[in-house]
């Protein structure tokens, strides 16, 4: 029979440690999920945390990250649309570029797409550009940019 986890197991695991360590750290929700798309590796899709893999191995850091990826990404779907709004705003401030030129970035190399995890579903991932674009279009108008017309 497998041991049963109890509560303080729960918050010294993998999943408790890199939101602590890491994670806890980062004011929005948007700059998680930009932090975790950063650890998966675009050739195999494993996340790769050295101080997680340490501690943990490198299965466990995986599967920490992975399960972090997913909460945070749907945190961020449950988002209504004024706190998705204020919380990419939170992000944006805290990157330490000018605003125009990321969003300029972003309108032309879509970036933000690549922040899905691998596991969400497709109406997920949908949703997700669907919201994020939506306030994009907003953000680039007041810097005096155009949003592209995806039917031009």
């Amino acid at each position: 029979m497998p041991e049963a986890r109890t509560k303080d197991t729960l918050e010294r695991g993998p999943v408790a440690d890199i939101y602590r360590n890491s994670l806890a750290r980062i004011s929005s929700v948007f700059g998680r999920l930009t932090y975790l798309s950063k650890l998966r590796s675009v050739d195999t899709g494993r996340y790769e945390h050295a101080g997680l893999s340490q501690i943990f191995g490198e299965q466990e850091a995986d599967k920490a990250l992975r399960k972090q990826h997913v909460l945070q990404f749907r945190t961020w779907l449950a988002l209504s649309a004024r706190e998705q709004m204020e919380d990419l705003q939170l992000y944006l401030d805290s990157i330490g570029s000018h605003r125009r030129v990321t969003l300029d970035t972003w309108r032309k190399l879509a970036p933000y797409r690549s922040l899905t995890p691998i596991n969400a579903t497709s109406e997920e991932k949908r949703l997700f550009v669907i919201d994020l674009e939506a306030i994009l279009r907003s953000l680039t108008a007041e810097v005096g940019l155009a949003w592209p017309d995806p039917n031009a």
